[in-house]
């Protein structure tokens, strides 16, 4: 039997996602208008940044639909990251009911880039978890940095969360933070960690897309504490240490996995099966 050939359906969601997101950012630049009176003026900065983050991971993920192949891995990887990004990103605007004229594009991203993301783990694991190697070293700082945020936003999210449950208060808006965190992104941070302890193959070969994932989100958090002046609202050092310290991490994290991880070489092009040897 022969294997499925390079691209097919997963490139082609890559490609609508990362295009949809392209187009939806680079309107969001231009006119600020298609977030008023949908979001608080205090998150306006958060917009701003997301689509300024989200234009080059857009961009990437087109790039990557076009040109990767099966031979090159690591691109792979790094493409799961870019739509779990777009997944977080836009499920924001679709649980927040952003309901302007983009927001069937929103549901778009966040399906495609979902089933993509879930399809495509899913597919690498079945194909490469068996082989890769990664050393001890790396691996344990890489198990380390994937425990460090369900450790840090768990206490952190749960405490916010309790006041809200005693209260029986329903709050009108960021809730989608602690859906999305609480259910797919720490827990998935929490098992890439005790997988990677474990020196499990799935775990090693899916910790470089989590920190790719988890830089592009820092990233944009630590942008929109830049971009603050231009809404009237000043620059903290206490608001903007923690997102760039945790960005600068997730950098460093994913190209140093990413560098030190061994695959297997990929497998060479084989002819035509003789009709003889088939049985």
């Amino acid at each position: 039997m022969s294997k499925a050939r390079p691209g097919g359906p997963l490139h082609v969601g890559w490609f609508v996602a990362g295009a949809l997101a392209v187009i939806v950012a680079v309107w969001g630049i231009l006119d600020g208008s298609v977030y008023d009176g949908l979001i608080a003026s205090d998150t306006r900065p958060g917009a701003l940044s997301q689509d300024v983050i989200t234009l080059p991971v857009g961009l990437a993920l087109c790039l990557l639909a076009l040109t990767g192949r099966r031979t090159a891995p690591k691109q792979e990887l790094v493409a799961l990251g870019l739509l779990g990004y777009l997944f977080y990103g836009y499920g924001i605007y679709v649980i927040e009911r952003m309901y302007n004229a983009f927001y069937l594009a929103y549901l778009a991203i966040f399906t495609v880039a979902f089933w993509c993301l879930a399809i495509g783990a899913v597919d690498v694991v079945r194909r490469l978890a068996d082989s890769a190697i990664l050393p001890r070293r790396v691996r344990l700082c890489s198990a380390w940095g994937s425990l460090l945020q369900p450790m840090v936003f768990y206490p952190l999210w749960i405490a916010m969360l309790l006041p809200l449950m005693t209260r029986r208060d329903q709050i009108d808006s960021l809730h989608s933070i602690f859906i999305l965190d609480l259910c797919f992104i720490m827990p998935a941070f929490l098992f890439i960690a005790v997988g990677s302890f474990g020196n499990r193959g799935w775990a090693i070969l899916l910790g470089p897309a989590m920190f790719v994932l988890g830089g592009a989100l820092i990233l944009s958090l630590a942008l929109g504490e830049l971009v603050k002046p231009a809404f009237g609202m000043p620059v903290t050092a206490a608001a903007l240490t923690p997102p760039a310290v945790l960005t600068a991490l997730f950098v460093v994290l994913a190209f140093v996995h990413l560098g030190a991880l061994r695959l297997p070489p990929p497998a060479r092009q084989r002819g035509p099966v003789p009709a003889s040897s088939v049985a």
